[in-house]
């Protein structure tokens, strides 16, 4: 009882595609198989479905063909998942917001905060202990 776990990847800046796909066919307890996939734009969470099969080969056969079709499709495979952080247009329109406007919770600190405490600091030290 072995597993197959293959990860794709879809790069295409022109196009701003930024996707991974994830097969992995797993055997169950009871001699059922399991097809486990995963999907999405990088960064971002993605889908995920599971499909159970009640033998080996079926699994296999469905395994094989949508590795097969997301090749056809432009995916690369990869040893390892690869989700670099890939902001969507509406996490850039966040971003450049926040980098306009101060944060809302925090308040900006006012200019020269700590000038009237250490010209307090300085006469109390200036002045003679009693």
């Amino acid at each position: 009882m072995t597993s197959h776990t293959i990860y794709l990847y879809r790069i295409e800046p022109a196009l701003n595609c930024y996707r991974y796909y994830t097969l992995s066919l797993q055997p169950g307890l009871f001699e059922e198989w399991s097809l486990s996939r995963s999907w999405g734009r990088m960064g971002t969470k993605g889908r995920h479905l599971m499909v159970w099969f009640t033998s080996r080969e079926q699994a296999e056969r469905f395994y094989e063909r949508k590795r097969r079709e997301k090749l056809r499709r432009g995916y690369q495979p990869t040893l390892f998942p690869i989700a670099p952080y890939c902001p969507s247009a509406a996490q850039r329109s966040q971003k450049t917001a926040r980098e306009v406007l101060p944060h809302p919770r925090r308040p900006t600190p006012p200019q020269r905060a700590f000038e009237g405490q250490q010209e307090m600091f300085s006469l109390y030290a200036a002045s003679p202990l009693s």
